[in-house]
């Protein structure tokens, strides 16, 4: 996926970008600045993680969310989809319900999770990669992820020595219009 993201600069006419990743496409945008320093002007790492084994593994209870059968109807996967991030600690729910049932259009499946995880954990360590990361790089994690425990966002900041790294709190009470903490 590294690739596909290159081609895209590729495609789209830029020499190099300002690149932005959250969760699995952090891990993509951060291959991609290892790999190719030049197409990167700056990195930002969002709840992602460095792909060793014992950093950044999601909570037991949202994994118990994620497994089991795949839903067999549109509102079952919009359901099962509203009540992980409910879990999770994500708002706006309406604009996630209206998201899952577009997915659920594209791919009625259910195989999306599992192929995401497969691609996930075949992408392996990145860890000794990350130090050769030349941009500016800004690694932003919740500090209550249960998705991508926060040790990911650490030892991503920890394996780029010249990122700066910054964990948000966002009190599970607030609401859509205050969902956005301010990073410092």
């Amino acid at each position: 996926m590294a690739g596909d993201t290159v081609g895209l600069i590729d495609a789209l006419g830029f020499a190099d970008v300002h690149l932005v990743g959250v969760s699995m496409g952090g891990m993509i945008a951060q291959t991609v600045a290892a790999l190719t320093p030049a197409r990167v002007r700056t990195l930002t790492s969002i709840m992602s993680t460095t792909g060793a084994r014992r950093v950044g593994r999601p909570a037991w209870s949202a994994l118990r969310r994620m497994g089991g059968r795949p839903p067999a109807t549109r509102q079952a996967h919009a359901d099962r989809l509203v009540g992980m991030y409910r879990h999770i600690g994500s708002h706006g729910f309406p604009a996630v319900r209206a998201c899952a049932e577009l997915a659920w259009e594209r791919d009625p499946s259910g195989q999306g999770v599992a192929r995401q995880l497969a691609a996930i954990v075949k992408s392996g360590d990145r860890t000794a990669r990350l130090a050769a990361i030349a941009a500016p790089t800004l690694v932003i994690h919740g500090d209550r992820d249960r998705m991508v425990n926060p040790t990911g966002g650490g030892a991503t900041a920890r394996a780029n020595p010249g990122s700066s790294s910054t964990a948000t709190s966002a009190e599970p009470t607030q609401s859509r219009s205050d969902d956005a903490p301010t990073v410092p």
